[in-house]
């Protein structure tokens, strides 16, 4: 304070601007108050505007990464879950195209083994029905053999054997009835049906099959003997007979006659009695009986054979 006292001393401008001293100290007092607070405020400028930049510097770049470090942090986490959304999307299109394939697969193979298959069955059933034509004449010569010979047994399991292969060959006639409409039809998703055995037909017989049928009492009793009778019934048939005729039904009685002799009046042949006149027939006699014997014989109900025993 003395120096600053002395410089205003020693400065006679200022000085001279008041009047007394007494004016002159309020001024110096002045001028330190004013300087007191200029230097309050330089110091107080000095300290914490300088400061007040330095956090705003500091400050405002720290603030800016973490906003973009939360953006990318988000940003990623969305693309995971696209990137895992799109991974499901494709392994899902790839098993649907696996199962497609599959598929398809299964319906080529199959389409194969049914073609195969039906090749099967129609050669099956081709060598299926000549075998039994084969194995018919073969037996049908033995019958007639056996005949000549008047040996019994031999009859006996000829009849047997041609009324089995009668029935197979009605069973071989309807495979290829039911192929031919399978064929024409072709239905979708059809299972596979078991072979049906044969059947009477379900056409209403006409009055000369109803009245052949009376006559023939053992016609739909005796399977063996019905079913060889529709056997010869399809044979005459193929060959051309009228059902209606009289030659029709004169066949079907020779025929039954000549498979089934037992069954039947024995009717003595000149052929089969000179071929049989140095045999002896032990325990077995023929009798022939009359028209009203036979009707007599039905009438009662009794078998012809059993009938036969008591004509002398």
């Amino acid at each position: 304070m003395a120096q600053e006292q002395l410089q205003l001393n020693a400065e006679p401008d200022k000085i001279s601007v008041g009047e007394d001293a007494h004016e002159e100290k309020e001024l110096s007092v002045e001028q330190e108050k004013e300087k007191e607070e200029v230097k309050l405020e330089e110091v107080d400028l000095g300290y914490t505007d300088p400061n007040k930049k330095d956090t705003e510097t500091k400050v405002l770049p720290k603030e800016e990464p973490k906003k973009e470090s939360n953006l990318n942090e988000i940003s990623g986490s969305v693309q995971r879950r696209i990137d895992q959304l799109t991974r499901k999307y494709r392994e899902a299109e790839r098993r649907e195209k696996a199962a497609l394939d599959y598929a398809k697969g299964l319906q080529d193979k199959y389409k194969k083994a049914e073609t195969t298959l039906n090749t099967v069955d129609d050669n099956y059933i081709k060598e299926f029905d000549a075998r039994i034509d084969a194995q018919r004449e073969q037996v049908k010569s033995n019958l007639k053999n056996a005949i000549e010979n008047n040996d019994a047994d031999k009859i006996m399991e000829a009849n047997d054997l041609l009324a089995k292969l009668s029935v197979e060959k009605e069973k071989a006639r309807i495979l290829t009835e039911q192929k031919k409409e399978a064929v024409n039809k072709e239905p979708e998703n059809k299972t596979p049906e078991p072979i049906p055995q044969p059947k009477q037909e379900v056409k209403e017989p006409s009055p000369r099959a109803k009245d052949w049928a009376q006559k023939n009492d053992w016609f739909g009793k005796d399977k063996v003997m019905t079913n060889a009778a529709y056997g010869i019934h399809e044979d005459l048939v193929t060959q051309g007979f009228d059902p209606e005729s009289e030659d029709y039904y004169n066949e079907i009685n020779f025929k039954m006659r000549e498979y089934f002799p037992n069954k039947f009046e024995q009717e003595k042949r000149p052929t089969q009695t000179v071929a049989s006149a140095g045999r002896k027939q032990e325990g077995r006699r023929v009798v022939k009986l009359t028209r009203s014997q036979v009707a007599i014989a039905k009438k009662l109900g009794v078998p012809l054979e059993e009938y036969a025993k008591f004509v002398k």
